[in-house]
């Protein structure tokens, strides 16, 4: 193993470097990976017990729990969910590298996204936006290297409105609204750490 530099040249490519790969270097700089992965993940499970003990203390009608087992790859990330009588909000909270890679993923996310016009929300980390329609909402933010995405719902079988044509309505607004209660909560655990 190790780094070949080829040129294409005539329509052939011709090596004109390689450098072998140092295998001790490799294995040092792959545990030392893993264990900030490790680290990143034990933090995360810390937030993620801070943040339900704050909902607990402030909503008595809102349930949260930690999701399936913590992903570890590409990032460490963690998900949760909450509910409050028919309204589910999915908690997605990414622990990337670098504040600036929790920065392109909003920047990505106002670029890209098809979902309604983004609104600026004060109070939610560095960066925090929201939107919703028919029935759904949006919550998006950033926190130094953490990136949080939530979604939420109506807890019910039938969540679309077949007559509705992306626009606010009653249920998008109060899932807005309750998505956006419970990101300031995280926002303000994430503060504090």
């Amino acid at each position: 193993m190790g780094l070949y530099v080829y040129l294409f040249d005539r329509g052939r490519f011709r090596l004109k470097y390689f450098e072998k790969e140092d295998e001790e270097e490799r294995k040092k700089s792959q545990e030392a990976w893993e264990k900030e992965i490790d680290r990143r993940l034990v933090s995360m499970s810390e937030i993620s017990g801070s943040f339900r003990k704050r909902i607990i203390e402030s909503y008595a009608d809102v349930w949260c729990h930690q999701g399936p087992p913590k992903v570890r790859y590409p990032w460490p990330s963690l998900d949760m969910t909450c509910t409050e009588d028919d309204l589910i909000v999915g908690i997605n909270m990414d622990y990337l590298s670098t504040p600036d890679d929790a920065a392109e993923r909003i920047k990505s996310e106002l670029q890209f996204s098809t979902l309604p016009k983004w609104r600026p929300v004060d109070g939610l980390g560095e960066q925090g936006i929201e939107t919703d329609e028919c029935s759904r909402a949006w919550v998006r933010f950033r926190k130094g290297s953490f990136y949080v995405w939530i979604n939420a719902n109506l807890n019910k079988d039938q969540m679309d409105d077949p007559s509705c044509s992306n626009e606010q309505n009653v249920d998008s607004k109060r899932l807005a609204e309750f998505a956006r209660r419970l990101a300031l909560k995280l926002a303000d655990v994430l503060n504090s750490k």
